[in-house]
């Protein structure tokens, strides 16, 4: 896997996967690169990529395969992430076409694209489903391995920038990408030897969650890079190797996914689901907390005394007419990828949760309480299911809640869309990164919890964004999550229960 590639595999955990390709020719590979994953001390994985030249319909091309294999430890269960990419482009550097398959769970989401004049057609496949979307292409977009080439083609000396773009499969969007050249340093490298390399800092703009990711290469004589290291959302290295140590299994495995996200606050919040009204003292790393917490009628930020940002959230009354409202967008009724609104299954656990009721509250919290006892098996070895597979298996964790209830909500004509951010948990006294629901009722988006199954989601609910999941881009959304993790900090100030909590 080129190294941008690989870079967003293992910062973002959100791993793309396996295609099965074209034979190629006899020669030797242009590139054939084995890297080691490590999360912070720990190996995770492996990423494996391969460049070859290849013949097609009488012209000379370039195709590269790459391979993503890796084990997040999450609350001691093991969830295996696999990505498999591949890509076609000239000699100059144009993409031809990609093909992009990711596996987090049973089924695979695959996205194939392909270059027509000035577009990139793209099309998604989730478990039932084919969603189709465009995006604007310019032939000074760098295809995968013409990106792998820069640094050999043009050497950068220390202070030295040099900008250009590249697609994101994992995202599908184009980004804009700056190098700068930095001086030579010694490095210690995977088996323990000493070299002295040249520093290359890898950074991506004009994406404001991903402005403070910085990306730090170590490069020899011949632009090859060695090890590379991020400390965004977690300290994230990768080394060049053999294959055998590779795709060697780790013998100890320390570190827990979960336990590294948790957000500790020095005060408990008392019986936190039942909460009227809780206010927060929100604190970000080098950034505003205005650009991070979206403000609704539900979450409000102001300053207190000493100029620290607080946010205030409330519970909302959904029997109540909002005093202001607008229709919601047709998205979060339609069907997509993620939320696949028209699958049998989808529809008859939807019509069995709600029965002969009629009220679109009343629909949303038996649609809760339903996926709340239903889905049995809950469990850490999935990374990201969609609604169909869901309503198959009755499997997953608050991910596969969030989204089968989205799914069955939208299905029985009550708009609905899911909600990234945290949770207090109260049996961990801390604060973790969970995936909720949210229904329109009477002009507000409400927020609903499967997971927790309690009929509503409390102001212990800190949300980050929401996504209708539409769209070829879905999993793009996920970044504003990714953008704040191991930067905020989250002290709770004061508390409220309605009468009788």
């Amino acid at each position: 896997m080129p190294r941008r590639f690989a870079r967003f595999a293992a910062c973002f955990v959100l791993i793309a996967v396996p295609v099965v390709v074209r034979a190629v020719d006899d020669k030797a590979p242009l590139a054939d690169e084995w890297q080691a994953v490590f999360l912070g001390t720990d190996k995770v994985g492996y990423v494996h990529s391969v460049a070859n030249k290849i013949r097609e319909n009488g012209k000379d091309m370039i195709e590269v395969r790459a391979e993503s294999v890796m084990s997040i430890r999450r609350d001691k269960q093991t969830t295996e992430l696999k990505t498999e990419f591949s890509s076609v482009e000239t000699p100059d550097g144009k993409l031809i076409r990609l093909d992009n398959r990711t596996k987090q769970s049973a089924e695979e989401v695959r996205t194939i694209g392909e270059v027509i004049g000035k577009a990139l057609k793209l099309t998604m496949q989730t478990p039932g489903k084919q969603n189709s979307g465009v995006i604007p292409w310019d032939d000074d977009i760098l295809a995968p391995f013409a990106e792998d080439q820069l640094l050999k083609k043009r050497p950068l000396k220390p202070g030295e920038k040099l900008k250009y773009r590249s697609f994101s499969p994992d995202f599908n969007q184009v980004l804009t990408n700056t190098l700068t050249g930095e001086a030579m340093e010694e490095v210690t490298l995977l088996d323990g030897s000493k070299r002295k390399l040249q520093r290359i800092l890898a950074q991506i703009d004009g994406v404001p969650m991903l402005k403070n990711m910085k990306v730090y290469q170590w490069i020899d004589e011949n632009a090859e890079t060695l090890k590379e290291h991020t400390d965004f959302v977690f300290s994230t290295t990768l080394y060049r190797t053999t294959k055998e140590v590779a795709m060697a299994k780790p013998t100890t495995v320390s570190g827990d996914f979960l336990q590294m996200t948790l957000i500790t606050p020095q005060k408990k919040i008392p019986n936190p689901y039942n909460a009227s009204e809780i206010v927060y003292r929100i604190e970000v790393t080098d950034d505003d907390p205005a650009s991070v917490i979206p403000q609704d009628d539900r979450q409000s930020l102001s300053k207190g005394p000493d100029g620290e940002t607080l946010l205030t959230i409330r519970a909302i009354d959904p029997t109540k007419p909002a005093a202001n409202s607008k229709k919601p967008a047709p998205e979060y009724l339609q069907s997509n990828n993620y939320l696949q609104t028209d699958n049998a299954k989808v529809i008859q656990a939807a019509k069995d949760a709600v029965g002969d009721a009629t009220d679109p509250w009343e629909k949303a919290q038996r649609i809760e309480k339903w996926v709340h006892t239903n889905v049995k098996d809950k469990n850490f070895s999935l990374g990201l299911a969609s609604a169909a597979e869901v309503a198959k298996n009755l499997e997953g964790d608050c991910t596969e809640h969030g989204v089968l209830l989205a799914a069955m909500a939208r299905a029985v004509g009550v708009p609905a869309r899911v909600a990234v951010g945290l949770v207090y948990a109260e049996r961990l006294g801390a604060f973790g990164y969970h995936m909720w629901s949210e229904v329109y009722i009477n002009g507000h988006w409400v927020p609903v919890d499967g997971t927790l199954g309690r009929g509503h989601a409390s102001p212990a609910h800190i949300k980050i964004f929401d996504s209708s999941m539409a769209g070829v881009d879905a999993l793009a959304t996920f970044l504003p999550v990714a953008g704040v993790m191991n930067r905020l900090k989250i002290e709770v100030v004061s508390w409220k229960h309605a009468e009788g909590n």
